[in-house]
């Protein structure tokens, strides 16, 4: 007879299993391409705010499986979203990605696979899509 399994590998990015919600922070349409490229075909909704204070309202209204963000968005005149997110929701900084231009996708697919991993699906739609 064959042994049950203990415990269901974890979901990666590119399965369907568990849908979530990504919100981009970026000013650059490439990135928002890339994005949508790497995580729309698993499933994943990718959302995409131009500025760190539209980002930083969005976040604000919950929801985010993953953030993405570009390192160098600003917040405000003299603060980056980075630093401005970390200060506000420091219980969500482990769905942080900090992106570097130009995005490395093999990079944003291995540190969001960990996230979701570690991470339960926060979004009534990731956990309806399932």
């Amino acid at each position: 007879p064959a042994e049950a399994v203990e415990e269901p590998a974890p979901a990666s990015p590119g399965t369907r299993s568990e849908c979530r919600r990504i919100l981009l922070v970026h000013d650059d349409p490439a990135a928002h391409r890339v994005v949508s490229a790497l995580f729309g075909p698993a499933g994943h909704s990718v959302e995409t705010i131009r500025s760190g204070e539209q980002g930083l309202q969005e976040v604000g209204k919950g929801g985010f499986d993953l953030i993405i963000a570009d390192a160098r968005m600003m917040a405000g005149p003299a603060e980056l979203f980075v630093q401005a997110f970390t200060a506000a929701w420091p219980a969500l900084a482990q769905r942080l990605i900090v992106a570097d231009r130009p995005l490395n996708p093999r990079d944003l697919h291995a540190r969001a696979a960990q996230i979701f991993a570690s991470t339960p699906p926060s979004s009534p739609a990731s956990t309806a899509a399932r």
